[in-house]
């Protein structure tokens, strides 16, 4: 399975209100399939804290290093993903926003709902 790789003006979409992911958050979103990484910020799984090397290894695939730091893909989970071409205008019809940075994937909420 790949990971699905977001194209420029698109955003992984969520809306504050709705706490049931199979939900879609908009009308224009779509569901695409995301790899989630498990990512540690230690060079070599002998450094792991409360893990040892082989319950390391015995979870997941895809066992890597990435930037100094261990990682291991854990799951697949559907994410709905839509692109915005002008976020200006799609705050004019949406109202507020959250945006973020998430495993480097361009995150927008649609602030619709008080959270914590």
């Amino acid at each position: 399975m790949k990971n699905y790789k977001l194209k420029p003006n698109e955003y992984i979409v969520r809306r504050t209100s709705l706490w049931d992911k199979k939900i879609c958050p908009i009308q224009e979103a779509r569901q695409e399939s995301f790899i989630i990484i498990d990512e540690r910020c230690v060079s070599k799984p002998e450094d792991l804290c409360h893990d040892t090397v082989e319950s390391w290894y015995s979870y997941g695939w895809g066992h890597t290093d990435l930037n100094g730091h261990i990682c291991r893909n854990v799951g697949i989970e559907l994410r709905w993903v839509m692109q915005i071409l002008d976020l200006s205008d799609f705050i004019e019809v949406n109202g507020p926003i959250i945006l973020d940075l998430v495993n480097g994937n361009l995150t927008l909420e649609i602030y619709d709902d008080y959270q914590d």
